[in-house]
């Protein structure tokens, strides 16, 4: 029967060794499930066979042995690779703990950069709409992708009947086909962004002459 060796209560054995000629379940196929389970599939496994059957140590190599010992087993070379292969199954648990550990960290630094990246953005957000300004972004086809609270109040809408559509679109008049068409020329290059004076009606009806920077 197979030995297993564990490491104080944890579930996990540390190190297996076990008889390849088996009276109830052959060496190769239970090498083959052992590995099949998560947690076993890197502990080393020995396999102990006579000295005559090679193409059965070249069975469990294949299957997913460690090693293997010949029978008669000498006692000190069994102890030395035992010993060598728990140090090795050791480092690697200690390398996986690091790994998991610096994972958890980097994931927990990314976390709070999002949180600081977002905090950031809704302050800003906060800013924008308060100022007694009237602030909108378009997208390269000249559909709102942002408005602000003044430009809301100043257009007669809520942002949520303004966003994703065009200036037309939310309102059918000459100035907001010049500011497409102003839009149009300065994403093309035909013209540069600056300063310019529009006249804009307001909600009420009114007709206030604006500065817009583009």
């Amino acid at each position: 029967n197979p030995k297993v060796l564990y490491s104080g209560a944890a579930a996990t054995p540390d190190l297996i060794t076990t008889d390849f000629n088996m009276p109830e379940l052959a060496g190769a196929e239970f090498i083959r499930r052992f590995r099949a389970i998560p947690a076993c599939a890197d502990v080393p496994v020995i396999v102990i066979t006579a000295y005559e059957d090679r193409d059965l140590r070249y069975q469990a190599l294949e299957a997913g042995a460690t090693d293997f010992l010949l029978s008669p087993v000498d006692h000190h070379e069994f102890r030395v690779r035992s010993r060598n292969l728990l140090t090795l199954r050791h480092q690697q648990i200690e390398l996986k703990e690091r790994a998991t550990a610096l994972e958890q960290k980097i994931a927990a630094e990314a976390e709070r950069h999002r949180d600081a990246l977002n905090e950031s953005h809704q302050l800003l957000m906060r800013v924008i709409d308060a100022v007694p300004v009237m602030v909108a972004a378009t997208d390269r086809e000249g559909r709102y992708v942002f408005v602000n609270d003044w430009f809301s109040r100043r257009i007669g809408k809520p942002a949520s009947q303004i966003i994703g559509l065009t200036p037309v679109e939310v309102r059918d008049d000459l100035p907001a086909h010049a500011a497409m068409e102003r839009d149009r020329r300065i994403i093309a290059g035909l013209d540069q962004p600056g300063a310019f004076e529009e006249v804009l009606p307001s909600g009420s009806g009114k007709r206030r002459v604006l500065l817009t920077s583009k």
